[in-house]
Parts: structure tokens; sequence; C-alpha cells
């Protein structure tokens, strides 16, 4: 299905993050979501080296373990992204995951930069070696953060995304305002906005508009097939039937 929005200039793509919870047939109906409400691609968070990113002595070590996926399930999953003509935004967290960069059974279209990598060389030095397309996640970053990020990526780095990473996100905490500032500051990047609003608020939409509005070419929005369900990363993804009213 060809993406439902007549603006050249903008690109939507859809969060999974780990709502799928492990299991891949929700997985693939998310993907197969994403298709049907038009959007241009999905991103994912992969996570192959658990160990890395979590202690065992966690409470919820067992738990969160359930939801990943081994590097060949990882390919299958991208695969099918692609069969359905959607991009894949591929978000890595750990050094492991860039196995997934040696296939020729699918094409990655951007790599996404988790918070929690902001900072990690191994991972970052990985993402430049790539050489592919990078947007940025500067929710709650300083100036002088995103400027050190630019020097480091210089041409690779396409998309300052803004967002608050809170789940869900009120509206106060938003600042989307300085979407126009971006704008002006770094005219040579595109501007995205990631929004977090409650899935059941006025502002899962709106907020996107005013987003627009002031400058965002780039949007990213998690959904879901089962809205106000509790799973994990449910708060903020909306339903097919709200994300194709948003697009």
């Amino acid at each position: 299905m060809e993406p439902l929005s007549t603006n050249s200039r903008t690109y939507f793509y859809t969060e999974t993050a780990l709502h799928h919870m492990g299991d891949m047939a929700f997985l693939k109906s998310l993907i197969d979501a994403s298709a049907e409400v038009g959007a241009h691609g999905v991103k994912f968070q992969v996570l192959i080296d658990y160990d890395s990113f979590i202690a065992d002595q966690h409470s919820m070590y067992e738990e969160f373990k359930k939801g990943t996926f081994t590097v060949i399930e990882w390919r299958k999953i991208f695969s099918y992204t692609n069969s359905k003509g959607l991009d894949i935004i591929f978000m890595p967290i750990c050094a492991d995951s860039f196995q997934l960069l040696q296939s020729e059974d699918y094409q990655i279209k951007f790599l996404d930069i988790h918070s929690v990598s902001f900072y990690d060389q191994e991972v970052l030095g990985l993402i430049k070696e790539s050489g592919l397309p990078v947007i940025l996640g500067i929710g709650g970053r300083t100036t002088k953060e995103v400027d050190v990020k630019i020097e480091f990526f210089g041409d690779q780095l396409k998309t300052l995304m803004v967002g608050f990473q809170a789940f869900p996100t009120n509206i106060e905490e938003m600042k989307i305002g300085k979407i126009a500032w971006l704008k002006q500051k770094y005219p040579q990047l595109e501007i995205g906005y990631a929004d977090h609003s409650p899935f059941d608020s006025q502002h899962a939409i709106a907020s996107n508009e005013w987003a627009y509005l002031l400058g965002a070419t780039y949007f990213e929005k998690h959904i879901t097939t089962h809205p106000g369900l509790e799973r994990w990363d449910w708060q903020s993804a909306l339903s097919v039937e709200n994300t194709k009213e948003l697009i």
C-alpha cells in the first residue's frame, strides 16, 4: 500500500519497541498494521547480547529476556518487513546486533540511536562505520551534546527527533516549540517528532499536527493492534484506525 501522505516532504514510521514481548506473530501483526495505515517504515529495537544490557540480579531479568529474538529471527522479521513494502529503521542496542547488517535479504533505511547508547562508544563507532543514514533522538539533550554528535557523524546524520521519553508523556512536558528553533539552527537536517502522548488522549494526534506546523518532517508513533491492552510499551501505542487518521 502506498503511504497515505501526499506530502513528499514528510516521512512517517511506526515504533514497535518491546510491545511484541518476544511474540513473533504479534510483531508481524504490527508490521502488517503499519503497511495497512500507509506508513513508510517500521522501527525495531534490537538487543542480542541480553546480559550486556541487564544484570541477572534484576527482578525482571527472566521476564524481559522473553522479549528478545535471535539474530536468525530478526533476519526473518527484517525480510518480512521489506516484503510488505516498508523501510527498516533499525535501533541497535548492543554491538552484537550489528550482525544484522550482514545480509542481502533486506535493506536497512536508517539506524536510530537509543538514548541508552548516546555515550556507548562501541555502538556509536559501529554505527559510524556502517555508513548508513542516522536518526538521533535528542529528547532531554543539550545543544552541546547535539553538536558533538553532529560533528562525529557528519553528513551521515540526517534527522534530529524531538520527543520527551516518558510513557506516557503529558502535554506540558512535550516542549515541541523548540522544533521551530531547531529548524533554524540546523537547516541542513530534518527535524522530527516522536510523540508519546497517552493513546486515548486528543494530543496523540493533535501534537503531531502542531509539530508539523512548526516544521517537523519526520514522525514516529507507537502502533498496536490492541489499544489499551496492558502489554509492554502500550501506554502511547495508537490503534490502527487512529494511526491512519494521524497520517
